[in-house]
């Protein structure tokens, strides 16, 4: 049965291109094409945008000029004469998430998973960065 389905099939296909006209491309196709091509490629260029506009980076600037301006005025003890002086460092030390940490135990099996793991994401970002760079026409 899949002969005759492949035998009529054949002699159908060659009637078909038999009959079909012959047909050629108009004269100004190539520069047809190579004008859309080039409309295409000017009409996408990409703009740059900074992550953080000049407007956020004052923003940011002014918050941390404020909050070391509150450090140094707003402090309980007056006598003190450095910024340093004044903080209360002893929260750091004092802490029980820090011996925490420090009585935790972890596998072998965890540790270089986490190294694999740290090092594949490098290779990976560093890849990208160059196929990004290479399909966008970047610098």
């Amino acid at each position: 049965m899949n002969k005759k389905t492949d035998q009529y099939l054949d002699e159908l296909g060659k009637e078909v291109f038999e009959n079909a006209p012959l047909e050629s491309p108009k004269l100004d196709f190539t520069a047809s094409v190579m004008t859309q091509i080039s409309d295409l490629k000017s009409s996408t260029s990409i703009v740059y945008k900074p992550l953080i506009t000049k407007k956020g980076w004052f923003v940011i600037f002014g918050f941390v000029i404020a909050m070391v301006l509150t450090f140094a005025y707003n402090s309980n003890s007056m006598e003190a004469t450095s910024i340093f002086d004044r903080v209360n460092f002893s929260m750091l030390s004092d802490n029980n998430l820090f011996d925490t940490f420090m009585n935790l135990s972890v596998s072998k099996t965890i540790v270089y998973a986490v190294i694999l793991f740290g090092i594949m994401f490098s290779v990976q970002i560093t890849f990208l960065k160059n196929h990004f760079n290479k399909r966008l026409g970047g610098v």
